[in-house]
């Protein structure tokens, strides 16, 4: 062996040289001896080991076939792994793709299904009905799965590889395929993205337009009704002002006594018609007042006709919005 241990403390004497009772020094030699067993046991092993191992290999010399060949073998290689790595990324792409459409498919009906519910719990609990503005975000959404849909079911042709395009060199055929498969990649994510772009808009443009059918609006013809109700109410009201009660005929050849009686009984009528006349007359005006309040809090330029034009501004966003994505993305 070419190493030996280090030389070990005198165990009979501590650090500062002074000499230990033969008990304690009997017992230190006893783990020193163990200690130098066990490091000349660990350095043997490591020198065999040492010796054991195969000479490290010594790189061919610079220009030498060995070396050129062992060169070429990598480049070959790397140039194997560089392929492989554009194609499962270009696969992938396909898989990422595919997964971000059917997202927006399946919440554009997941929204759809929470507004429909929306949509029963407030106008079915309600007397009012649903509005007609209140179909918008429905084909908004409705749009979306069905441009969605046709992202994922329908199919393009792709042209095949062109055979005449292959070489005798390896490495240009290995870049050929590679980049036919790369477009055709590309062709088949890419050819139909106006469907997806589109599906991706409409699901915007349905969430965006989903309070609109909250928003309520009064009613031309309940506007008319309350004018009209205030009017009747007050024809009633003068003509029992001007009618004067008068003692029934038939109680004319009758005593005063019971004349007086059926006149009493006349005025009451009377009375209460007075009465019924003025509570409807007043009910008319409250409701008349609470439309005009409705109306004059609204927003002037809030109405059905702004809910319908913005629909429709919306539909061309959703049709044409598309086309100035593609524009900045080809940028």
């Amino acid at each position: 062996m070419s190493e030996e241990a280090p030389p070990w403390p005198d165990p009979t004497k501590d650090s500062t040289g002074a000499s230990l009772p033969a008990s304690e020094a009997k017992r230190l030699r006893r783990v020193l001896f163990r200690a130098r067993v066990a490091e000349a046991a660990t350095l043997r092993e490591a020198h065999e080991k040492k010796s054991s191992a195969p000479p490290a290999k010594k790189a061919p010399p610079a220009g030498s076939a060995e070396r050129r060949t062992a060169e070429i073998a990598a480049d070959v290689e790397l140039y194997k792994h560089y392929h492989q790595s554009i194609a499962e990324v270009a696969k992938a792409s396909i898989d990422r793709v595919r997964s971000g459409v059917e997202f927006v498919e399946k919440a554009a009906a997941a929204i759809l299904a929470i507004y429909t519910a929306m949509l029963g719990l407030v106008f079915t609990a309600g007397d009012d009905p649903l509005p007609a503005h209140g179909v918008i975000p429905g084909v908004f959404l409705a749009g979306s799965i069905a441009f969605a849909a046709a992202y994922l079911a329908f199919i393009r042709k792709t042209d095949p590889p062109d055979p005449r395009k292959t070489t005798l060199l390896r490495t240009l055929n290995e870049d050929y395929r590679t980049a036919h498969f790369v477009r055709w990649v590309r062709g088949t994510t890419q050819n139909k993205r106006y469907a997806a772009q589109a599906a991706v808009f409409f699901l915007i443009l349905g969430a965006l337009f989903m309070p609109v059918a909250f928003i309520s609006f009064p009613n031309e013809g309940d506007v008319v009704v309350a004018v009209e109700r205030v009017a009747s109410a007050e024809v009633t009201l003068e003509e029992l002002g001007s009618k004067v009660p008068e003692v029934p005929a038939g109680l004319a050849d009758q005593p005063v006594e019971l004349q007086t009686i059926g006149y009493q009984t006349v005025l009451t009528e009377y009375a209460a018609q007075l009465t019924d006349a003025r509570t409807e007359l007043t009910a008319a005006r409250e409701a008349l007042g609470s439309i005009s309040a409705e109306v004059e809090a609204q927003p002037s330029w809030l109405d059905r006709s702004t809910i319908w034009w913005a629909a429709l501004a919306g539909l061309v966003i959703g049709f044409a919005g598309p086309f100035p994505v593609r524009w900045f993305e080809e940028r």
